[in-house]
């Protein structure tokens, strides 16, 4: 029984490869694989009278890279011994070689022979990329065919169950020695065909059998059993003693039945898949489009901002005395940023709770930190008698920094603030984060944000993954790209309009209209054909909710040029000075607690990271 293998160079290589350009270059990576195919297959078998098979086997592979060399295992039986006769390729007849060598040499045009005792390697070599080649192995089996009393069997297994990879276009011929007899098939001679369960094959009326199969699954046999007449083989064939026909008959009877149970099994099993496919080509899509149409719905129903009072494109005036952490959760949906809280340190100063001024500071430096470096910082000063009057976040932020930081002073630079979020991680993580729930604990207290809407938002999100995976099965389970090309786009859509599908309530939405309106002339005043406002405490409010927009370095830069006299005012200097950097410092203020938090930050979950795993501890009492 013969078994076809590939031999590869660099396979585990090649695996490796292909995987990682898979994960970077999905779209791509099909043009990086390595494959074959293999089809059409021509078995020529011709009896001879004295019991031995003379085959010879056509195999073309299609080859998609580099390919060095295939090998035939061929299975001897016990009466049967098999004599390889020669390998060609498309170059010619290959040179047979003896040299153990060669299986790692692999030299071009050569093949290698190996008797294993229960099987014999036929092993070519060549080198072969990216095309179809077509491979000729001939052999001999000697005791192929029995002579028994009542008839002459054949018995053999042309393709074995041992290919990784089905093949195509197969034609299988077996030629009997026939002396020149005309023969009645089916009864002279009686063939049938082991293996797959579709498939076609006629007796001659000279004898020979022919079979054809379009398609050969991976792993599935074939082999031919003939009955024909015993004087076509010679008295020196192999000679079996007793009677043969009716056994045969009944055996293959038996097995005929078996073989239609499977087959109408198949055949039924077929038809279900049949109509899963066209269902599912069917179906898939339909199911996408309905539940497009319904993620739409969901979106205009729960999702879609409601519609504001308030249409101008610039609001001139503060809104309401909403704080600016308040603000900012309101613009970002319910996200609080670090901008938030130096926002809220920034307001705090306006409202003389908290002073903030440039100062140096010494920190160690030099060669493996053994010397010390003059850093130019800012230090926050807290005045407690002012502290009541703050609105409550306000007012938690302050004694959540000033209690913690720097304990019994009331005061801490920027710098103190990097130092506390090294040496306390955890503690100060779980404070800011402690905080910025505050806030959007405040947010769900004032009704921002709608729960239908959060409902909706879970709804569609679980909706595209549904559509998704019918659009996915639907493809695998039709056969056919349609469903997936409709699916994956209409999961897209719906997920985005999940992702955006969260919704302010009518009134939290006009105030967001407002604040957006206001941001928009905060952005432009200085280009409008108009007279900015000169009050100096609005523009104090202004420069604070700018920094909670993101935009208070072009604030202050348009109003030095647009409005001077607001900029030069002495009771405007303070909150002025928390957003214009001048000097020798790099950074403004505000700026500097931006990035003295986000540092903090990251150096706390840095921290944690490093320490977590470990064990020990202390305690005390």
């Amino acid at each position: 029984m013969p078994r076809m293998h590939l031999g590869r160079p660099g396979v585990r290589s090649v695996a490796v490869l292909l995987l990682v350009v898979t994960c970077a270059l999905v779209a791509v990576a099909p043009a990086f694989a390595k494959d074959y195919s293999m089809g059409p297959v021509v078995i020529d078998a011709r009896v001879q009278p004295d019991g031995s098979l003379l085959v010879t086997e056509d195999r073309t592979y299609g080859f998609d890279g580099d390919f060095t060399f295939v090998y035939w295992t061929l299975n001897k039986k016990s009466s049967a011994q098999i004599e390889i006769l020669g390998l060609e390729g498309p170059e010619g007849a290959y040179e047979r070689t003896g040299a153990s060598s060669a299986v790692e040499q692999r030299p071009p045009g050569m093949y290698l022979v190996t008797d294993y005792g229960d099987a014999i390697e036929a092993r070519a070599f060549f080198r072969h990329s990216n095309e179809d080649v077509t491979f000729r192995l001939t052999y001999r089996v000697t005791g192929a065919a029995n002579r028994w009393d009542d008839t002459g069997e054949l018995y053999w297994q042309f393709i074995g169950d041992e290919w990784e990879k089905g093949a195509s276009d197969i034609s299988i011929s077996v030629t009997l020695p026939n002396p020149g007899e005309t023969v009645t098939p089916g009864s002279d001679v009686r063939a049938w065909i082991h293996g797959p369960l579709t498939g076609s094959f006629d007796v001659g009326t000279d004898g020979q059998i022919a079979a054809q199969l379009g398609e050969l699954e991976p792993y599935t046999f074939v082999e031919v059993r003939t009955l024909f007449p015993t004087d076509w083989l010679l008295p020196t064939a192999a000679s079996r003693p007793g009677m043969r026909v009716d056994d045969v008959l009944a055996e293959e009877a038996g097995w005929a039945d078996e073989a239609n149970r499977k087959r109408d099994a198949a055949i039924a099993r077929e038809k279900t898949m049949e109509t899963v496919r066209t269902t599912s080509l069917i179906g898939s899509p339909v199911l996408s489009l309905a539940a497009l149409a319904l993620g739409i719905w969901l979106f205009l129903r729960y999702g879609r901002e409601y519609k504001t009072q308030f249409q101008g494109q610039y609001f001139r005036e503060k809104p309401d005395d909403t704080p600016p952490a308040l603000v900012g959760s309101l613009m970002r949906m319910g996200t609080v940023e670090d901008s938030d809280i130096a926002a809220t340190l920034m307001s705090l100063a306006n409202q003389g709770v908290i002073q903030m001024r440039p100062v140096t500071v010494s920190k160690k430096g030099g060669f493996l930190g053994t010397g010390k470096k003059q850093v130019q910082t800012f230090e926050l000063r807290l005045d407690r008698s002012r502290l009541d009057s703050a609105h409550v976040l306000e007012r938690t932020l302050a004694t959540m920094l000033f209690s913690r930081i720097k304990r019994g002073t009331d005061a801490f630079t920027i710098e103190d603030l990097k130092a506390y979020a090294k040496a306390y991680a955890e503690s100060f993580s779980s404070a800011i984060k402690d905080w910025k729930s505050k806030v959007g604990d405040e947010a769900t207290k004032r009704g921002f944000f709608e729960d239908s809407g959060t409902w909706a938002q879970i709804g569609m999100i679980g909706l595209a993954v549904v559509v998704a995976i019918i659009g996915i099965g639907g493809t695998v389970l039709s056969r056919n790209a349609i469903p997936a090309a409709l699916g994956v786009p209409v999961a897209i859509a719906v997920g985005a309009m999940g992702f955006f599908g969260s919704r302010r309530s009518p009134d939290a939405n006009e105030l967001f209209a407002k604040y957006s309106a206001l941001k928009n002339y905060l952005r432009d005043f200085s280009r409008l054909n108009e007279a900015p406002p000169m009050h100096v405490k609005l523009w104090e409010d202004f420069l604070v909710l700018a920094v909670v927009f993101g935009i208070a370095k072009e604030v202050i830069d348009q109003m030095r040029v647009r409005i001077p006299d607001v900029v030069s005012d002495p009771h405007f200097q303070t909150t002025y000075w928390w957003v214009y950097s001048a000097g020798s410092y790099n950074d403004s203020p505000v700026g500097a607690l931006q990035s003295g938090f986000a540092s903090a930050a990251s150096i706390a979950s840095s921290e944690m990271s490093s320490s977590s795993g470990g064990g020990g501890g202390f305690s005390g009492g």
